[in-house]
């Protein structure tokens, strides 16, 4: 993962920790798009509580290869929730600031 998208999901991690719904199409979707491997899919499931699903992909996130931040996104936008949905939007306009301030 680039660092500037590092940089955007630290920038916003304690709203990501809060609001994001790992379980709503993110972590499968991030499975099937092979960014995710199995068995960091399945310590996640088996964790209680969202905040801690949160948490530990937010944490793994960075490590997960250059395609991560962009497959991350479109989980987002693919969610049934509004809140995953809404983070799409924040994550893609800071990516889009961050790019403008590197040119």
């Amino acid at each position: 993962m680039e660092e500037r998208h590092q940089t955007i999901l630290q920038n916003n991690y304690v709203r990501l920790k809060t609001d994001l719904n790992v379980m709503d199409n993110v972590l499968d979707y991030l499975f099937q798009e092979s960014i995710v491997g199995e068995d960091l899919y399945d310590d996640i499931k088996e964790l209680k509580r969202p905040k801690q699903k949160a948490e530990c992909l937010l944490q793994e996130l960075p490590r997960l290869g250059p395609q991560a931040f962009y497959k991350f996104l479109t989980s987002l936008a693919d969610s049934e929730t509004n809140a995953n949905r809404e983070l799409e939007i924040l994550l893609r306009e800071a990516d889009k600031a961050e790019e403008m301030d590197l040119t």
